[in-house]
């Protein structure tokens, strides 16, 4: 038996809660340990490598680590979802593809998010001037969407949670 270890890093904090997540899906993906770094933000997942097969190239660890990882991903982001973010029930869409602020001062912006409170269409972090952070912290409107045509995520700036639709 062959073990692989894989870190999984979150940008927000993880905890027991999600440890046992994990735990609870350990025969599904293999997975022999579990390791919590709470300083770093991150797992240590130690798995058992599958035994390749014909149909998988060379590489079929890499292959594996990074399927495994992906899903282990999406099965975390699943898991913890902010009370923000879940209070959800419908993804405002912006009226037109434009910053409001940007318009009016004649900026130019890099991407557009879209208040799930008021609807209004901003800049996002990329852009100078972060319209849409300002505002969030200005209203305490927590939660943004991308308004990117083919991006489907949502934002909470309070809890700094992600959540795809």
């Amino acid at each position: 038996m062959t073990l692989m270890d894989i870190t999984l890093h979150y940008l927000a904090p993880v905890g027991p809660r999600q440890l046992r997540a994990m735990d609870s899906v350990r025969e599904v993906y293999g997975i022999r340990r579990l390791s919590l770094d709470e300083i770093r933000h991150s797992i240590l997942v130690g798995m058992t490598r599958l035994a390749c097969t014909p149909k998988m190239c060379g590489r079929c660890f890499e292959v594996q680590a990074w399927i495994r990882t992906m899903s282990l991903k999406q099965f975390f982001m699943l898991v913890e979802v902010c009370a923000h973010i879940e209070g959800i029930n419908e993804i405002k869409l912006p009226y037109v593809r434009v910053c409001e602020l940007c318009v009016q001062t004649g900026s130019p912006w890099v991407h557009l998010r879209t208040c799930q409170e008021c609807g209004v269409t901003l800049r996002c972090d990329s852009s100078p001037n972060r319209h849409a952070t300002k505002h969030a912290h200005a209203s305490g409107h927590p939660v943004i969407a991308s308004a990117e045509p083919g991006e489907r995520w949502l934002y909470c700036y309070p809890n700094d949670a992600f959540a795809q639709y």
